[in-house]
């Protein structure tokens, strides 16, 4: 088992990561959908002088949770309505089908099933969620929309479970935090925005709500979600799927003014004579995008879903008049593998590793359970000037630690980790000099040995392990784009509004396309709540409208 310090060097790791690095177009998404239009041109033409190639009743961009969501609503509020779904990609689902699937609600049966035996799924309540969601995010918010995300969130949830789909448990995301046991630790936590009372920090989320492992038929998680959503759109008469279908311009009545009256998809004109739902979906595929709103982001740092998530469709909407919000806030994952994001081993929260800079300095905290700490990290790596660097371990703390044990024989089939038998080769893995490797060791053990970690604060129960045991583990890191919590403003209806805060008669949004939900920060299992509530909203809103003469 386990392969050679010459299987990964650091070169062949920097050159993985420089492979794929988002140059998916992104400059043109930043510039006009309409044929190189300066943003906020004239649309195509008015609804007299428009040709139109096809004519449906609901336009639907995007065909993954917010999507079908909507389709699906409309359809079950008017079976007659015409509905079809134009997705980019060549299959359904995007970010949605490689998620989790996770959804949170409270006061769903699993929840006060669990909560008969365990206070932390207890008393939750509407209220709850919409306070933890606003202080989450920090207030950033627009509260209106965190209100309606929260009354909306479990008949969501019972809607979503109609479809076939069984949830087998509900988790936590953040559990109580010590407080800090030295100067560094609390300065450590103070720049993560804890705070602290009765001498510990339970975060913002105190229930658990978000339910998780979900099944339908043999599928799990958020591919399962997907295939039932899709299989109810499959069987309904009246809804269109079509993949491989870009939408490139969304055609409005006059120059930014009037109705939302269609779209173009490959050249043709394609008539919405109800409306148009944008959920395409965000931009986290989109470097340049994502780096042009949060400077700290490097163009070279990679995403965690699929490719086709550039935003697009987003740029599309502001072009004809819709204002937008939180597009900074750009959540990231830390501490994945630079090599195979879903690497488990040297987990984050279990304290079996230290990380090393370029140069073989340890330079923060490795272990944090308190999920509202991303952006702070973001400042520090950009501070520090890199975006990749090492983890390193040594077989005493594998060995002591049955998650990461289970974990190892996958990473190194995975080809994740680089098993060193010496110091020297260790050294030569991670790209440093061996003196220097050897006093940065020198140092984290004697951490180990006082209990006290002088340098960044790390708390006792993690400082167990020193690293002196052959064989040595390196697993080379980097950070991932995940999740962007800006998107198109809209009011309590999923209608989206323009520059001047007027709704835009005929168009909605939902999902990840919408701004406002989350704020700063989001809880994975909230981006589902967030698709399913605001999606139901807009495939109501359009199928009660009126038809278009």
């Amino acid at each position: 088992m386990g392969g050679s310090s010459t299987d990964l060097t650091r070169r062949k790791f920097m050159k993985g990561v420089a492979v794929g690095a988002a140059s998916l177009a992104g400059a043109a998404a930043l510039s006009s959908c309409a044929n190189g239009e300066p943003a906020g041109g004239e649309a195509k033409g008015g609804s007299s002088d428009v040709t139109w190639d096809e004519s449906y009743d609901i336009v639907v961009i995007g065909a993954g949770a917010a999507g079908f969501a909507a389709a699906l609503t409309a359809a079950e509020a008017d079976a007659d309505a015409s509905i079809v779904v134009f997705e980019k990609a060549g299959q359904v689902g995007g970010n949605s089908a490689v998620s989790g699937g996770n959804y949170g609600a409270p006061g769903t049966p699993l929840q006060l099933k669990q909560g008969e035996t365990d206070e932390a799924f207890k008393g939750d309540s509407p209220d709850l969620y919409y306070n933890e969601k606003r202080k989450l995010g920090e207030y950033r918010s627009d509260p209106k929309l965190t209100r309606v995300f929260a009354d909306n969130a479990l008949e969501g949830y019972e809607w979503l479970t109609s479809l076939g789909i069984e949830f087998n448990k509900v988790g936590t995301y953040e559990k109580p935090i010590a407080l800090p046991e030295n100067p560094q630790g609390m300065y450590f936590h103070s720049i993560y925005n804890m705070r602290f009372a009765d001498g510990q920090w339970i975060g913002a989320m105190t229930k658990g709500r978000h339910h998780k492992g979900s099944v339908y038929k043999e599928m799990t998680e958020g591919g399962a979600n997907i295939a039932a959503m899709s299989d109810a759109a499959d069987s309904h008469p009246n809804i269109t799927i079509r993949t491989n279908s870009e939408v490139t311009e969304i055609l409005r009545e006059g120059v930014l003014a009037g109705d939302v009256i269609g779209v173009v998809v490959g050249g043709k004109n394609i008539e919405a004579k109800r409306g148009v739902v944008l959920a395409s979906g965000g931009y986290s595929a989109n470097a340049e995008m994502c780096a042009k709103y949060d400077s700290r982001l490097s163009v070279d740092g990679r995403n965690t879903g699929v490719d086709s998530v550039t935003g697009d469709s987003l740029i599309c909407a502001v072009d004809i008049g819709a204002d937008t919000m939180n597009m900074d806030f750009i959540q990231i994952r830390m501490a994945r593998s630079g090599i195979n994001y879903g690497c488990e081993l040297l987990l984050e929260k279990q304290g079996t590793y230290i990380d090393i800079d370029p140069d073989g300095n340890r330079f923060w905290k490795e272990v944090t359970d308190s999920q509202a700490y991303r952006s702070a990290r973001l400042t520090e790596l950009y501070e520090l000037g890199f975006i990749d660097w090492w983890s390193i371990s040594d077989s005493s703390a594998i060995e002591a630690n049955e998650v990461e044990q289970e974990a190892l024989e996958k990473a190194f089939k995975e080809g994740s980790v680089v098993q060193c038998d010496t110091l020297d080769d260790l050294a030569k893995t991670v790209g440093v000099s061996v003196d220097k490797l050897q006093e940065t060791i020198d140092r984290f053990n004697g951490f180990v040995d006082s209990g006290i970690d002088d340098d960044f604060g790390q708390e006792s129960k993690f400082l167990k392990w020193k690293i002196e045991t052959p064989p040595y583990y390196a697993v080379p890191r980097t950070y991932y784009r995940q999740h962007t919590c800006g998107g198109v403003c809209t009011d309590e209806n999923a209608q989206v509004i323009d520059r001047r805060g007027e709704p835009i008669p005929r168009f909605y949004a939902a999902g990840e396309a919408m701004g406002g939900v989350h704020g700063t920060e989001r809880n994975g299992g909230c981006g589902w709540t967030e698709c399913i509530v605001f999606g139901r909203l807009a495939g109501k809103a359009l199928a009660q409208a009126e038809p278009r003469s």
